[in-house]
């Protein structure tokens, strides 16, 4: 088996090889579950801060308090897991590129505060 890798970095959504991009990261998450994605948002020193501490201590809050993470600008925005059958959840953080955003979304978890994870 071989995982699908999809570069990312230079697209635009809706531009060109977007559509391309686009299936071959849905028709890697239906084969296997998993896409890898490669762009260039996250530099290495950030990746450890994320995926080490930051995405585990967020996914293991209860699901009571990750449904506070409510969109309804899109589609499938916000929080979306505890669907029966189905070992997924995923949430969404809009304008992730603006920090008091980041900060705002912390909030809805962490009242009391929380500024290692933004």
């Amino acid at each position: 088996m071989e995982i699908t890798k999809v570069d990312l970095r230079g697209l635009e959504a809706g531009g060109p090889g977007w559509d391309e991009a686009r299936d071959a990261v849905a028709a890697s998450v239906v084969a296997y579950g998993f896409v890898l994605v490669q762009h260039a948002g996250l530099d290495r020193d950030m990746r450890p801060a994320l995926f080490d501490r930051a995405m585990p201590e967020l996914f293991a809050l209860p699901a009571e308090v990750k449904r506070r993470n409510v969109c309804n600008d899109v589609i499938y925005g916000g929080y979306i897991g505890q669907i029966p059958g189905l070992a997924y959840e995923t949430m969404r953080i809009q304008d992730i590129a603006d920090a008091s955003t980041i900060s705002d979304f912390a909030d809805l978890f962490w009242p009391q505060g929380n500024p290692a994870f933004w």
